[in-house]
């Protein structure tokens, strides 16, 4: 004869139910057996002449976690490391560099930091991410000097240029970098705007004879020259700054990139930081407005939103130091 088939492996191989009472199996007979626990099983049911029945099995509940990481945003403000331990193969960027310094005595704003936005592959290892400080402020003699670069790895933003100040010898450019640092205002002289580089930013404002100094250099607009002393032109106007860009990459839109506001003279008024033409969604993108008249000091650029310092007023403001930069990575894939 063959071996008896072992039909309590095959009963809860089926789903856990109990034995019948009387069932010559079942380890109780003649009472029936319970329901496997954590199964669902029924009990098996009593022989008569007083057999008893028996309790079901308990059930259960399976959950499955899902490590759901795409969209997760990553924000530095500072320099450091971000290690890929969540299996990311592709991820989304904005980086943004250091703005520059605003100069003083009727003073260039600072040009902003480089803006760039774009996607980039990456594997599961460690990334050592470079946020750059803002520029130091100018004075009437020396020039505001330019943001430092902000980067992750394969990427890079230029920094902001510095501002132009008046200085000694009647005037002086604008710094290139990222965006360009506005010119400083002269008598006699016309100075030129540093030059932005592309994609990353806008040339800043000049500065011509008897005018406010020029506006720094926005992602999104070249800085505005310093007018000059004419009712039409706006009588020693210093020019605004160029205007920020929207970004949206954390799921909320934040303007970065706004140049710094250069220094009005005499009746003039003083440039606004990131307002030329228009500001973004009515935020000067972090630009540092200038000063007017007396010894007053352009106000400082916006940290990590790479903002320009504006330009300080004559005779002896200085000008405003620029905003730090920043980086934000987003987990896509």
């Amino acid at each position: 004869a063959g071996a008896t088939p072992d039909l309590y492996a095959s009963r809860k191989a089926l789903g856990g139910g109990g034995y019948g009472g009387g069932n010559p199996l079942s380890p109780v007979a003649p009472r029936s057996t319970a329901g496997d626990v954590n199964t669902g099983g029924g009990a098996g049911g009593s022989t008569g002449g007083g057999g008893q029945g028996n309790s079901g099995g308990s059930g259960f509940i399976a959950i499955k976690y899902k490590n759901k990481i795409n969209n997760r945003v990553f924000k530095f403000t500072g320099s450091g490391v971000w290690k890929n331990d969540f299996g990311a193969k592709t991820i989304d960027y904005t980086i943004i560099a250091g703005g520059g310094g605003g100069a003083g005595g009727i003073g260039g704003g600072g040009g902003a930091g480089g803006y760039t936005t774009g996607s980039i592959s990456v594997s599961n290892q460690s990334y050592i991410v470079s946020v750059g400080g803002g520029g130091t402020a100018g004075t009437p003699t020396v020039q505001g000097t330019d943001g430092t670069d902000s980067s992750f790895p394969g990427v890079t933003a230029s920094p902001g240029g510095g501002g132009g100040g008046q200085g000694q010898d009647g005037g002086t450019v604008g710094r290139a970098g990222g965006s360009g640092g506005g010119a400083g205002t002269a008598f006699g002289t016309t100075y030129a705007g540093g030059s932005g580089t592309s994609p990353f930013g806008n040339d800043g404002g000049g500065g011509n004879p008897a005018t406010g100094g020029g506006g720094g250099g926005g992602h999104g607009n070249a800085g505005q020259d310093g007018a000059a002393n004419t009712p039409s032109s706006g009588k020693h106007k210093g020019g605004d700054g160029g205007k920020g860009v929207a970004d949206s990459i954390t799921g909320s839109t934040v303007v970065y990139a706004g140049g710094g506001g250069g220094a009005g003279y005499s009746s003039g008024a003083a440039g606004v930081g990131g307002s030329h033409p228009a500001q973004v969604n009515s935020s000067p993108g972090g630009g540092g407005n200038g000063g007017l008249d007396g010894a007053v000091s352009g106000s400082a650029g916006t940290d990590n939103t790479g903002g320009g310092g504006g330009g300080g007023s004559h005779p002896g403001g200085n000008g405003g130091k620029g905003g730090s930069g920043v980086v934000i990575i987003k987990i896509t894939g």
